[in-house]
């Protein structure tokens, strides 16, 4: 009973995947501290860079890198391919887990996809949108490693009318105890004031994101069709994803560059923007919806989480879905400009709040 009565210490661990287990994070973060909880991160490459600058003040810990990335355009061949690199990344990581609790006795352990930030020890939590796999074997390799967790979060509805991961994290599998705790954003804040931000319908914003090398093709391609299009009254603005580098230039008179750009500046852009460009990552769609954007969504080849998500998003108002061999920005742009904007989905601070609340007064092993 005495182990109840420790102060809680919280460590959030998200998947180097891109930026967005990482982003979505930010706001767990966020209430995290608002409760007073002392809390530190744990990830790796980018994602840990992007929370270190978002929390510079927060203990960081760096992790194995799982090393994932798309050299061909199939998923699951990339994943097979990787898959003892993978394995072992998780290992290291149980080893490291294990490491960091001897000198740092954290009460709860929040994993977003990252298998071996588990202890038992602690009162241990994962976060995922997706159970269920294009094939059946991996999907029970993945609910199999999901079980030894004591509970899962799933950052979506639980009504399936209302879901924005669809099939991806519905139904819930049986034998889980699994909570839908509603989206999670970045942008999702009490302190913003939205009066402040003037939309610009002529400024174009395209996020770039994902592993390599698909993420600088993507790059690279956009780069190309801006600077040959004739939509002389559009005005473009690429930010990188490169958190690593502060890189910034104009690249001509229409289109200015940022490798990266922190929370706040990111915010001001996308709120600014007319239209965006980005992948239909889970974690995007989530911003996009909380911030009513229209946006122009292009699926990481290969990739069939995002395949499947912009194929759910392509009845929904306010998006327009290209393949990357698709695009076509002199016919999209104008296309995406007479849309309506999507319907703002509401806040979800005070269910996250109190389900954190909860998370860590439930009793610890």
């Amino acid at each position: 009973m005495q182990k109840n009565k420790k102060e809680s210490r919280v460590l959030v661990c998200p998947l180097n995947w891109g930026l967005g287990h990482a982003t979505r994070c930010i706001p767990l973060i966020r209430s995290l501290q608002q409760q007073g909880t002392p809390t530190a991160i744990a990830s790796d490459g980018r994602s840990l860079q992007l929370l270190q600058k978002n929390f510079p003040n927060l203990p960081a810990f760096e992790l194995p890198a799982y090393g994932i990335s798309y050299p061909t355009a199939n998923m699951a061949f990339n994943i097979f391919f990787k898959s003892p690199r993978i394995l072992a990344a998780i290992l290291r990581e149980k080893y490291y887990i294990r490491q960091i609790m001897q000198k740092w006795p954290f009460t709860h352990l929040l994993s977003d996809n990252r298998f071996g930030c588990f202890h038992p020890e602690a009162n241990n939590l994962f976060m995922t949108h997706q159970f269920y796999l294009p094939l059946q074997p991996a999907t029970a390799i993945n609910l199999f490693l999901m079980k030894k967790f004591g509970q899962c979060w799933v950052p979506d509805y639980e009504n399936t009318a209302d879901s924005l991961s669809g099939k991806l994290s519905h139904p819930a599998p049986d034998n889980m105890r699994v909570s839908y705790i509603g989206p999670l954003s970045q942008f999702d804040r009490t302190d913003t004031n939205e009066t402040t931000q003037k939309e610009d319908p002529s400024l174009c914003l395209a996020l770039i994101s994902g592993p390599e090398p698909q993420r600088s093709k993507f790059e690279k391609l956009l780069i190309e069709q801006i600077e040959k299009t004739s939509l002389k009254n559009k005005k473009w603005i690429i930010v990188g994803g490169k958190t690593e580098s502060s890189e910034q230039r104009n690249l001509s008179k229409q289109l200015a560059y940022r490798s990266h750009l922190n929370g706040a500046e990111l915010e001001t852009l996308i709120r600014q923007a007319g239209t965006v460009i980005c992948r239909s990552g889970y974690t995007s769609l989530m911003d996009l919806l909380i911030l009513r954007k229209k946006a122009l969504l292009v699926p990481t080849p290969g990739q069939d989480e995002q395949e499947y998500l912009a194929e759910m998003f392509n009845d929904k108002q306010g998006f327009l879905i290209r393949s990357q061999e698709q695009i076509d920005l002199e016919k999209d742009l104008p296309l995406l400009d007479a849309m309506p904007k999507p319907p703002k989905i509401p806040s979800n601070l005070r269910p996250l709040q109190k389900a954190l609340k909860n998370w860590l007064n439930s009793p610890t092993p």
